[in-house]
């Protein structure tokens, strides 16, 4: 069925707002330095889309903890129209990717979903990111977390 033009030039809007508008409004959005006892702990989720289940679930249980959860929006893995043209989609992650690192650096800490042990390249990269920035790193998969930091010749800082 193809997809009406209308809603195709709505959603090439939309994505073009998420690219300009995440940068520049994180300072306005959440502050992170704000310690104050009634702000509730900030957690952003970083895993493979391919885990979109469990992600969702950590989503819950954080939120069921008290925490405000910051999560991966779009599973590109799962045909859309919005990227279903190569040029569109590669620009789209591009401003996902910025998106998300945003959301790492307004967070608290940092949740990994690594089920079954498992951490992609680009999962990799923010887990390095998020120790630059100095944020706390907690995996749902134990197991996961010793097999990245145990790799010889893989340090977390050193990661792409």
């Amino acid at each position: 069925m193809p997809m009406n033009p209308e809603h195709h030039h709505r959603d090439l809007q939309a994505a073009g707002l998420i690219a300009a508008a995440a940068p520049a409004a994180s300072e306005q959005l959440l502050n992170p330095s704000d310690t104050s006892t009634d702000r509730p702990k900030v957690v952003t989720l970083c895993g493979s889309t391919r885990f979109w289940r469990e992600l969702a679930e950590a989503n819950f249980r954080e939120t069921v903890a008290g925490h405000a959860v910051l999560a991966p929006g779009c599973d590109m893995k799962k045909a859309h129209p919005l990227w279903e043209e190569p040029a569109a989609a590669e620009e789209l992650k591009t401003a996902l990717d910025a998106l998300h690192r945003w959301k790492i650096r307004a967070c608290d800490e940092v949740l990994v979903v690594n089920t079954g042990g498992y951490i992609g390249d680009s999962t990799r990269a923010e887990i390095a990111y998020a120790h630059r920035l100095g944020r706390p790193v907690r995996y749902t998969d134990p197991v996961g977390h010793a097999v990245i930091l145990d790799r010889p010749g893989l340090h977390a800082f050193d990661l792409p």
